[in-house]
């Protein structure tokens, strides 16, 4: 992981670009410490690489609380009754038929938990109305296609 030297009793820090990082202008100079680059604080907080973001937002299985039709890359639709899980790899919004603007897209599913399928079979998207992310797929943490 990459470091970055600090300058400690900085009196302003102002973001500057440095490979992708936000790094503090010293005002003066000071006594230099190592921290972890993702952890480099400004103005007293913590500031999150983008990169370190985007390692939250993850691919997840998620169960329908309804039935909903599966939408196949390949060509086709499925029925997946309640209980049916899928893995939910990225969404983006489009016009879902409902008052949800999300379909999630799909590489993988699973008959009440019990047989898998994936591969390029499995690949298609679905409405996410029905697919229990807790939330939004932006507010659990799926990223976009």
């Amino acid at each position: 992981m990459k470091r970055v030297k600090l300058i400690a009793g900085m009196t302003a820090a102002i973001p500057a670009a440095v490979g992708g990082l936000a790094a503090p202008a010293a005002a003066h100079a000071a006594q230099a410490t190592t921290t972890l680059a993702h952890q480099a604080p400004a103005k007293g907080k913590t500031v999150m690489r983008h990169s370190m973001l985007e390692a939250r937002r993850v691919a997840k299985w998620a169960p329908l609380s309804f039935g909903e039709t599966m939408h196949f890359a390949k060509g086709g639709t499925a029925f997946f009754p309640a209980g049916w899980s899928v893995f939910v790899t990225c969404y983006y919004t489009g016009n879902t038929g409902t008052p949800d603007p999300y379909w999630d897209h799909i590489s993988a599913y699973r008959n009440q938990g019990i047989f898998s399928v994936n591969g390029p079979n499995a690949v298609g998207h679905i409405a996410d109305r029905h697919v229990n992310l807790n939330g939004t797929p932006p507010q659990a943490g799926i990223p976009h296609c």
